[in-house]
């Protein structure tokens, strides 16, 4: 499956999530748990996008300017306001996952340390708490073990659902609730990751290839924008 088909899948579940948000009864929860597979699929791509990018700065410049383009339209579907400044979204959680990723990245080259790159790694997932960003500690921490437990080799499947697995264990424990009970369902979108080609795209075209490329970018703030002027 390549990566196309693997984020587009993804925004389709994001889509129903995002639906079931203002859902009601059986239906709302089960799009709810549709969703959950979204946010591990392009967590696992920001992952793959700092192993592949050919400038990690400019990958790190296009969430950032993508998190505060989303901004307006999340605020306005979430909470009815175009500003509002308690909570963030998911754009803001991935920008500071590449930069935990290419911390962990640079200390490691430079220190023998065996814990020392982690440092980093808990400081933005402070961060993520701090501003409060979608998903929090749970999206840095998440996007980390994809990186440093890499799906696409054999060796590293195992720990890596092991990795996720503790994550939704700790979030569970610590914060309880039915919702965080369906984030279990996080674990659903692996296999679908298992089956992933390495491969961009089967697209020829190189315009057409652009546009997938940054389409998906803008899929979430339209999408939210969208939603937010028919609900």
């Amino acid at each position: 499956m390549t990566a196309f088909s693997l984020k587009l899948i993804a925004c389709i579940a994001m889509l129903l999530d995002h639906i079931g948000y203002y859902s009601y009864g059986v239906s709302g929860t089960v799009l709810r748990i549709i969703g959950r597979i979204a946010m591990p699929i392009f967590a696992f791509f920001i992952a793959e996008g700092y192993r592949k990018t050919s400038s990690k700065a400019l990958y790190a410049a296009r969430l950032l300017s993508f998190a505060f383009i989303s901004e307006l339209p999340f605020d306005r579907y979430f909470f009815g306001t175009p500003f509002y400044l308690g909570y963030q979204n998911i754009f803001f959680t991935l920008f500071l996952s590449l930069l935990a990723i290419w911390a962990y990245d640079t200390v490691r080259n430079r220190q023998k340390s065996v814990l020392m790159p982690y440092i980093p790694v808990a400081l933005f997932c402070i961060a993520g708490e701090f501003l409060n960003a979608d998903y929090g500690w749970e999206g840095v921490v998440t996007c980390f073990l994809f990186y440093r437990f890499p799906l696409t080799e054999n060796s590293s499947r195992i720990v890596g659902v092991l990795s996720m697995s503790a994550v939704f264990l700790l979030s569970y424990t610590l914060h309880g609730g039915s919702f965080r009970l369906i984030q279990i369902f996080r674990l659903a979108a692996l296999p679908l990751l298992f089956i992933y080609n390495g491969k961009q795209t089967l697209i020829t075209s190189q315009p057409l290839k652009k546009i997938a490329k940054y389409g998906f970018y803008v899929f979430y703030p339209a999408h939210l924008l969208l939603l937010s002027l028919i609900i």
